[in-house]
């Protein structure tokens, strides 16, 4: 029998970018905007014991790796958690672990939140106006953290429209996906899902363009040592 030995560089390529999506057991917020409702059974019409709101904490008792369900576009399953001293079972693609962001937050304020929770963070802004042509860009890069859990960050801290899904995690070339209208009510808007020539996640990136202008959201790796993901905004007005 042959055992593969994994390098350690792709070991820890693999777990920074969610390539396992396995959950341990610990502390996981909740990420869905309209919170998850804690149930009684492992089943999605279950007894509902509670509604946990969005930002709010629950612990995961026992190890969650099944991907069997898909909810706006997040593999996962009904874990079993506990909640203000109620146990039962909650979908667990909403579960993350890591801090998100809070209503009307700044992403450069948000950098300073996760570095208090002791996640590894940068925050960085550019400027430029070209006279008849100006760009703002803003980006966040932080450390171990996964696509799916990257993906609804940048939704909420830069303002991703909210009826968009996560998109698969294997593909093949470029899907551009278009959505009517953003969080402002905007006309459309586009979804691009890159992918490697392995069908592995490259780049998420939403583009919006309006009568005057328009913006983009990026969630990419990271090219900065030590850290897993670049999440940025682009606005754009002429």
């Amino acid at each position: 029998m042959n055992f593969k030995i994994w390098p350690l560089s792709i070991l820890l390529v693999c777990l920074q970018l969610g390539l396992w999506a396995q959950k341990p057991v610990g502390t996981y917020q909740v990420a869905a905007t309209n919170g998850l409702n804690l149930r009684a059974t492992a089943a999605a019409d279950g007894a509902k014991l509670a509604t946990v709101a969005y930002g709010e904490s629950v612990e995961l008792l026992t190890e969650s790796s099944s991907r069997g369900m898909v909810v706006d576009g997040l593999a996962g399953a009904m874990a079993r958690v506990s909640y203000e001293g109620k146990t039962g079972y909650m979908f667990d693609g909403y579960l993350v672990d890591v801090i998100m962001p809070i209503r009307d937050e700044t992403a450069e304020h948000y950098v300073g939140r996760l570095r208090s929770t002791g996640r590894e963070a940068i925050y960085e802004k550019h400027t430029v106006d070209y006279g008849n042509y100006f760009t703002d860009d803003e980006a966040i890069h932080i450390a171990s953290m996964t696509w799916p859990s990257s993906f609804l960050i940048a939704s909420k801290l830069f303002l991703m429209p909210l009826n968009i899904p996560y998109p698969p995690d294997k593909g093949v070339g470029t899907k551009t996906t278009t959505f009517p209208a953003d969080v402002f009510g905007n006309s459309t808007g586009d979804l691009e899902t890159v992918y490697d020539d392995k069908g592995n996640l490259k780049r998420i990136a939403y583009y919006f363009r309006g009568g005057a202008g328009g913006y983009s959201v990026t969630v990419e790796p990271s090219t900065q040592n030590g850290y897993a993901f670049k999440i940025s905004r682009h606005d754009f007005a002429d």
